[in-house]
């Protein structure tokens, strides 16, 4: 049994409630009054503007597993007007629907009692209304339907119930204990438990799945182990790379036969062969492309001769300024530029006695055009 609860607000409008639970004769089968009348929702708004609360109803729907006899019903509505104390004095509605072969309920109550003019307790009313259903199903022998928060861990894990009795019907040997167990201690056991569930792993549209030897769609690989995509998909390439090589099938890792058409209208502009300007004496036999090769699975391999054309460029440009170059001029101006150096590291007194120290021993400086080295600071000795 799933039981609902909503509340109506005061400043909206309850006339969609109202049609909701007693016109929509078009998608309901049956339409039928247990107690109650339409006038319930002009009093609940009444009394609701003269407190001045924020709502003025309270809506809840029950749907139970199997069929409700008119006492049973009776028996969980009391329980709910003795867990919320709802009183008999305030205007409620009960209303069947019949909707695909299935009876459900609802149950809409005034939010402000009459008498006390008290508004209805809301406080945990998730965990209080969940609890009274789970003590009519055992009451009545209907299946237990899971808690909220055994419905958020399955969630967490991605692999519902629902998938996991699709899963067993298709493949007799699907364990996802064993699938969780083998991914965590690598992908190469993940394959061998694969082998022995008679399981494969392909290129889905939505990423990697599980299917049957005869081919049949089993699970999404992801939630059978307990990864998320990413995560699968970055363990299952690094294994198809490592024991396959990436380009064993004619595709990288990963690459998807439903990808080739984003791939063929990238859009991007052309571009010319860098390879071939750099190193034109290596790539003769080679016609010059301007425009990139047609779409592929993976990008053309780089060439291995661009490194060696650029060393043999470079040397033969030092060759060639050796040649040009007269070593004895770049001594002879490595020599002035030493003592041009010299001069300005060397304060003005220093400099001087170096003049008088080469004039007195027949070494002059020098020169540079038409002046000396060190003319700028001095007169000429």
């Amino acid at each position: 049994m799933i039981v609902q609860s909503t509340r109506i607000s005061r400043t909206g409008s309850f006339r969609y409630l109202e049609k909701h639970l007693l016109d929509k004769h078009d998608e309901n089968e049956r339409i039928t009054v247990v107690a109650g009348d339409r006038g319930v929702f002009a009093d609940a708004q009444a009394l609701a503007d003269a407190k001045g609360c924020k709502y003025s109803l309270r809506h809840l729907s029950i749907s139970p597993d199997t069929d409700m006899t008119p006492g049973q019903l009776s028996e969980f509505v009391r329980s709910i007007d003795a867990e919320f104390g709802i009183g008999d004095q305030r205007p409620r509605l009960v209303v069947l629907h019949q909707k695909n072969g299935r009876v459900h309920f609802h149950l809409a109550v005034a939010e402000v009692d009459p008498v006390t003019n008290r508004v209805l307790c809301s406080r945990h009313d998730y965990a209080r209304l969940e609890r009274i259903a789970r003590e009519y199903e055992v009451a009545n022998g209907e299946p237990l339907q899971m808690s909220r928060v055994e419905r958020a861990m399955e969630r967490v894990e991605g692999f519902s119930s629902k998938a996991r009795h699709k899963a067993d019907r298709i493949s007799s040997a699907f364990d996802r204990t064993r699938l969780k167990v083998a991914c965590a201690n690598g992908a190469a056991e993940l394959q061998a438990e694969l082998q022995r569930q008679r399981l494969s792993v392909k290129n889905g549209e939505k990423g990697f799945i599980l299917v049957a030897s005869d081919g049949q769609f089993v699970a999404a690989a992801h939630r059978a182990t307990g990864l998320s995509k990413n995560e699968f998909k970055t363990i299952w390439e690094a294994y198809r790379h490592d024991y396959s090589g990436p380009y064993a099938n004619g595709f990288a890792a990963g690459y998807s036969p439903y990808s080739e058409d984003r791939r063929l209208g990238c859009g991007k502009r052309p571009r010319s062969n860098r390879q071939t300007q750099l190193a034109p004496d290596i790539h003769l036999a080679v016609a010059k492309s301007t425009n990139r090769p047609a779409a592929g699975p993976f990008r053309p391999r780089r060439t291995d001769y661009s490194t060696l054309a650029r060393r043999r460029a470079h040397r033969a440009v030092l060759e060639q300024s050796l040649k040009v170059i007269d070593l004895d001029e770049l001594l002879r101006l490595a020599e002035v530029l030493t003592a041009a150096l010299m001069m300005i590291v060397l304060g003005p007194k220093a400099q001087l006695t170096a003049r008088i120290h080469q004039a007195r021993n027949g070494a002059l400086p020098a020169p540079i055009g038409n002046k000396t080295i060190g003319s700028m600071h001095g007169p000429k000795i």
